[in-house]
């Protein structure tokens, strides 16, 4: 059993200008939202407990997985980044595995259920779902180094 943080506070400065008025994370995709698909892919996969934490926008968010089971809000307002925005909410975790998403994300239900699969049968303390990008500038992503099967680092696009 699972419980999963989505973090959903931040600008999306990224985004400009559609982070000035909407939530980066409530934007479409297929006409539902970013953040109600990813929380529907954790339900689908057996996550009970969902804390969203708010900030910029929060209501947006709120609004768009209203309806959906098991979700609780903390609001961090301002925003503080992923460290602080994912600390904020640990203290209302009530399992003792619990997943860490970034709300913006779009993938499939069945890489949610590879990750925790993977995570289970190798007996490590963390795991990370990354996506090789490529040729593409790192610059412009939230990328993770890797040497073999371990994470070596995560570094964050600019800011600004």
């Amino acid at each position: 059993v699972y419980s999963a943080i989505i973090l959903a506070a931040g600008f999306g400065r990224k985004a400009w200008p559609y982070g000035e008025y909407r939530q980066k994370c409530t934007i479409p995709i297929a006409n539902v939202p970013i953040v109600r698909r990813l929380a529907k892919s954790l339900i689908d996969i057996g996550v009970n407990q969902i804390i969203v934490v708010v900030g910029h926008h929060a209501q947006q968010v709120r609004g768009a997985v209203a309806d959906l089971p098991g979700l609780e809000f903390v609001t961090q307002d301002p925003a503080q980044g992923t460290a602080m925005s994912a600390l904020s909410a640990t203290e209302k975790v009530i399992n003792e595995r619990y997943l860490v998403v970034y709300g913006d994300v779009v993938t499939a239900v069945e890489n949610f259920r590879s990750l925790v699969k993977r995570f289970e049968e190798s007996g490590v303390g963390a795991a990370a779902m990354l996506q090789s990008i490529g040729h593409e500038d790192p610059s412009n992503w939230i990328c993770g180094g890797i040497d073999g099967d371990f994470l070596t680092g995560v570094e964050g696009h600019p800011r600004g």
